[in-house]
């Protein structure tokens, strides 16, 4: 039972990991294509 849980935790640390690593380089994409975008405006 215990083992479970322990590999429910890593599972879900694991998980965390790539979800704060996705939304770090989605919010890079939009920082980098926003003030792209604003340079070729004006």
């Amino acid at each position: 039972m215990e083992n479970w849980m322990s590999e429910l935790a890593n599972y879900w640390l694991l998980v965390s990991e790539l979800l704060v690593i996705e939304l770090f380089v989605l919010e890079t994409w939009y920082i980098v294509l926003r003030t792209w975008y604003l340079f070729r405006k004006s």
